[in-house]
């Protein structure tokens, strides 16, 4: 049996439901900050500069940043922005606004951004959202003020998951001509958001290549926060609402991104592969007798551009009360004709972040992860692949299978129990007290790659209460998979005739929410059965080598082979059937039996305290 693999919303809302935050974490919008200093000491103390690279600082002239240095673009890029090298020229933040001229304003606002000749929307929709929670914000900067001594600016971001000074001095690239910024401006003269911007630019190279992205990068590099994408399909709206709902109530920031046919909107500033934020949403009764409801979504174009002239457009796609900086009501039913997937970033009020840094020689394949909790507590994992923006040789993200499996172990008992997993996507789950085991699995699947270029990844843990844990060197990893993979499929009622039949043979293209798929095969009769098993996968790989040629199957033998899917959006298949042997095999092989864990699990262990990596000041 084949389907189409696609992010479906009941898969996604089983990794990424609200009803396990408890609302005392719930993070509040424009929350009073004062300004004046950081106080998160994380931040403050950190030492890992971008590079290693620490700025040269001269008290008698102002900071000039020698290790970003003016630029040359490229035809294509001139060609975009529809300027020529000669106009482009760098000037401070005085010069292009004035004395008056600020990092920070009494708060942050979405009015202190607004998108410049060069279409970076990913960038600005995603800043435009975490302007609504101005503490956040100042947690990124370890300078508050614009210096007047020779110092940089310095920032803090999250390189690769791991928190990275970025220092800079305050020029911006601007047209000569009229002296306005070629990329991001701000019409208030707040340009906290301009300096993270360039902060970006240069953690990336240079700015020519911050022309595309996704504004999951944004969330990533500025946040400790979980952040995921939900596809958007027609035929889900009511669930999705629903879910857009919960997003809400918990004041999750979110953008959302237009299809890339959508040329007749052009005029009224919606354009193919835009990027745009959600701030709201607003429920109007229109008919109280029918109970006709119109749902609307309050967004914001960051090229702060609705053209009201366009009447007929903007009634045609249910659009309303327009007002400045690009924010405006969207009927929802036309929202989800016009976009196509929406970026969720769930922020929590308490929340440690620890790092996990994968050596080289096991940044292929499986490896796990042993956690032990003490309190009650909210768990995401997240694996985070090297950047494709600092390794040019990275193959494509969707060539690479990043599965979590998170485990329960219960020594004394010798078992275990399966309690979630993820694909492609961080894991998020309410654990209480107890040991744990994360089983990850990152696999490059079809890409042409050099093991020995493997470049090593890392793996964010976040909780809300402290934790302890230790990277594994065991190799094990299948036999404690099969261990509890093997009763959640015997469990699920889908299957349920099957295991009726005399002899079980099915495959599965699912494990819950990885990217394995299964041979299941079970023999329910009394006498000894010798088989030849055959499998067909279709954009599936085996994980486990070979099938044997022939295998011995004892009464309730089950024998069970892993694959792993290979192009995630691609059209998939699988299949089983086995041929019986009318004769005894001699070597044939028997399936192992998978009734307690490797008595590597069931040994007490020390774990050590840990500090966390960084911790969210209130």
């Amino acid at each position: 049996m084949g389907c189409n693999e696609s992010k479906v919303l009941e898969d996604i809302e089983e990794n990424h439901k609200f009803d396990i935050i408890p609302l005392s974490q719930k993070l509040n919008k424009n929350e009073k900050t004062d300004f004046s200093n950081n106080n998160n000491q994380f931040i403050m103390n950190c030492t890992n500069y971008l590079n290693n690279e620490k700025p040269i600082i001269n008290k008698n002239s102002k900071f000039i940043d020698n290790s970003f240095p003016s630029q040359k673009f490229s035809s294509k890029f001139e060609k975009l922005l529809q300027i020529d090298n000669s106009n482009i020229v760098w000037r401070t933040a005085k010069e292009i606004f004035g004395e008056n001229v600020k990092i920070f304003g009494e708060t942050t606002s979405i009015k202190d951004i607004k998108l410049g000749p060069a279409e970076n929307s990913y960038f600005l929709s995603g800043i435009s959202s975490l302007s609504e929670f101005p503490n956040i914000v100042l947690q990124l900067f370890r300078t508050v003020s614009l210096p007047d001594d020779g110092s940089p600016i310095e920032v803090c971001m999250k390189i690769e998951g791991k928190w990275t000074i970025i220092f800079l001095d305050d020029r911006f690239m601007v047209n000569k001509e009229n002296n306005i910024p070629i990329f991001s401006t701000s019409p208030t003269k707040n340009i906290w958001g301009m300096i993270l911007e360039k902060a970006w630019a240069k953690s990336c190279g240079g700015y020519e290549n911050i022309i595309n992205g996704t504004s999951k990068e944004i969330f990533e590099a500025f946040t400790p926060f979980r952040v995921f994408e939900i596809d958007i399909k027609k035929d889900e709206n009511e669930s999705l609402w629903k879910y857009l709902y919960s997003a809400f109530e918990y004041n999750c920031m979110m953008t959302c991104l237009t299809k890339d046919n959508i040329t007749d909107l052009e005029s009224i500033g919606f354009i193919n592969n835009h990027n745009f934020s959600i701030l709201g949403y607003q429920e109007n009764e229109l008919d109280k007798n029918k109970n006709n409801i119109i749902k609307l979504l309050k967004m914001r174009n960051p090229l702060n551009i609705i053209d009201i002239s366009k009447k007929d457009l903007i009634s045609e796609f249910g659009i309303q009360n327009i007002k400045e900086n690009g924010i405006f009501l969207m009927d929802y039913n036309k929202f989800i004709k016009i976009f196509s997937s929406i970026t969720v970033c769930i922020p929590i009020s308490t929340l440690k972040n620890y790092l996990i840094q994968i050596p080289k020689e096991r940044s292929y394949d499986f490896g796990i992860i042993r956690i032990l909790i003490t309190t009650e507590t909210l768990l995401s994992i997240s694996i985070i692949p090297p950047s494709y923006r600092i390794h040019e040789d990275m193959p494509p993200i969707e060539n690479i299978s990043k599965n979590l499996i998170l485990i329960q172990i219960y020594r004394n008992k010798k078992k275990a129990n399966y309690i979630s997993s993820s694909y492609n996507e961080s894991l998020f789950t309410n654990v209480k007290p107890g040991e744990y085991i994360c089983i990850y699995n990152f696999d490059y699947k079809t890409a042409e790659i050099n093991k020995d270029e493997i470049q090593p990844f890392n793996i964010s843990i976040s909780s809300t209460e402290s934790i302890s844990y230790f990277l594994d060197e065991s190799d094990n990893e299948l036999k404690l998979l099969k261990y509890v993979m093997i009763p959640k499929i015997e469990g699920l009622a889908k299957y349920k005739e099957r295991f009726k039949e005399d002899f079980v043979v099915f495959t599965g293209n699912r494990f819950e929410l990885t990217s394995f798929g299964f041979c299941y095969i079970k023999n329910n009769q009394r006498k000894i059965k010798y088989i030849k098993p055959s499998i067909y996968l279709r954009n599936f790989k085996s994980i486990e080598g070979e099938l044997p040629t022939s295998l011995k199957m004892k009464k309730n033998a089950v024998f069970f082979f892993l694959f792993n899917r290979i192009k995630p959006k691609s059209a998939y298949q699988t299949g089983a059937n086995v041929a019986f042997f009318k004769d005894e095999v001699k070597e044939a092989d028997e399936p192992k039996i998978y009734e307690q864990i490797p008595e590597i699990y069931c040994k007490e262990i020390q774990y050590k305290d840990i500090k966390c990596d960084y911790e969210l000041s209130s």
